[in-house]
């Protein structure tokens, strides 16, 4: 993965960079992972009639029991000491109702990063709106690849060269500075 560079054209900015061929292979398996993810969450919503009538779309209103899809689509408001039954409701109502526009964000930023990945590593260049689909997409893969390291606050920033995870903590850490130096990229604008 080469740095990020921004270079200002006739049609707004552009964003440069280049994969090997490995990254990309690498980075199309990990947005195809969580895709299927999500999709398997999505079609596992029960059938609405409301929805047969009006055409809106319902989620799950049980919290995912995955610890990577509940980070993913985690509950909207933490539970209340005094009344977690009400808690528990409200969530369960606010993820029926929104939990579909959320899955179909993160799938839309996903394919995103799919459709412009080069096949076969190389240069490449983003616009304003991909480079935004980017950093939201490889920040859900993050979000994926952590919860499945238990990455916590304090780290491990490293592992022994033989530990199991020693590979996967370095793919994090890859995908930290890519979105990082992405970001990095769109805030010149501004």
């Amino acid at each position: 993965m080469r740095k990020w560079k921004r270079v200002q054209t006739a049609d707004g900015p552009r964003f440069r960079s280049a994969l090997d061929s490995h990254e990309a292979a690498l980075l199309t398996n990990l947005a195809e992972s969580m895709i299927g993810l999500l999709d398997e969450r999505e079609s596992s919503s029960p059938t609405d009639e409301l929805e047969q009538i009006t055409g809106m779309k319902t989620g799950n209103s049980e919290r995912p029991d995955n610890a990577t899809l509940l980070r993913l689509l985690p509950d909207f408001s933490k539970p209340d000491d005094a009344a977690p039954e009400v808690t528990e409701s409200l969530n369960a109502a606010l993820r029926s109702l929104h939990e579909p526009e959320i899955i179909e964000a993160k799938r839309i930023a996903a394919q995103k990063l799919l459709e412009t990945i080069p096949d076969d590593g190389g240069r490449f260049e983003l616009t304003e709106d991909d480079a935004n689909a980017w950093v939201a997409a490889v920040n859900d893969i993050r979000l994926s690849l952590g919860t499945m390291l238990d990455i916590r606050p304090n780290g491990p920033d490293r592992l022994p060269d033989n530990h199991p995870l020693a590979a996967h903590l370095d793919v994090y850490q890859w995908l930290t500075f890519l979105q990082e130096y992405l970001v990095l990229a769109l805030m010149e604008s501004r």
